[in-house]
């Protein structure tokens, strides 16, 4: 089980319930404020409810004050899913800005060939015309060597001029979309699911979760940017 826990800033806000939300077991509590001493208090006394019906994950919006607080509960972070799924990124990124994937330069930046750098290059090596891959070492070069291999796609030089960059570890040149860190950046792009109307604050950790459980695969994912709706 998860919790979401809403802040509203005001008043007592509303007791901690269970409720069966995205094909997800949830526990659902608002949490108020206005008093900083009984604020604290109250806080803990929710943690420690959700503890007791077996919660260890909470779900909450990415402006939420306590974040800092939680002590026996983990913010479901969405880090682990955009990785997974570089290469829907990457296609929405490009088709959002009208650039075709077989005309397209892409550059995959890391500081090793980790799994999910690997993947995407194997996935887009199928639709883009081009590949940059800066990883340093024999990681990069036998990356370089697959591609070129199993789809004849040409590994250009890191550096020349690209549609899209994605970086999956600290590097001088980020590029648009950054996969690491506390928080990704994904240039604007939203990643949404079919049939899966989570509300827009914790809707990247309700597809994480989906995802983990094995109930959510690539056919149903959607990209789109600020302020559009694919569902």
């Amino acid at each position: 089980m998860v919790a979401w826990i809403r802040w509203t800033g005001e008043g007592r806000g509303e007791p901690l319930r269970e409720e069966r939300l995205w094909g997800l077991d949830v526990a659902c509590a608002v949490f108020g404020g206005g008093d900083r001493r009984r604020d604290r208090w109250r806080f803990a006394r929710m943690e420690e409810k959700t503890r007791r019906l077996g919660v260890n994950r909470v779900l909450v919006a990415p402006d939420f004050p306590w974040r800092e607080r939680f002590r026996s509960l983990r913010i479901v972070q969405p880090l682990p899913l955009y990785r997974r799924w570089a290469d829907v990124l990457a296609l929405g990124w490009l088709e959002g800005r009208r650039i075709p994937p077989e005309r397209s330069r892409v550059a995959l930046a890391g500081n090793h060939v980790s799994p999910e750098l690997r993947r995407a290059a194997l996935c887009l090596g199928r639709r883009v015309r081009e590949i940059a891959v800066d990883v340093p070492g024999e990681g990069g070069e036998r990356l370089a060597a697959e591609l070129r291999r199993e789809y004849g796609i040409p590994v250009i030089p890191f550096g020349r001029e690209g549609d899209l960059s994605l970086s999956f570890e600290p590097c001088p040149r980020p590029g648009q979309l950054r996969l690491w860190g506390e928080e990704a950046d994904l240039d604007g792009l939203r990643l949404q699911a079919k049939g899966v109307e989570a509300p827009i604050e914790v809707e990247p950790g309700v597809l994480t979760l989906l995802w983990e459980q094995g109930k959510l695969g690539k056919e149903r994912l959607r990209v789109t940017f600020a302020g559009q709706n694919s569902q």
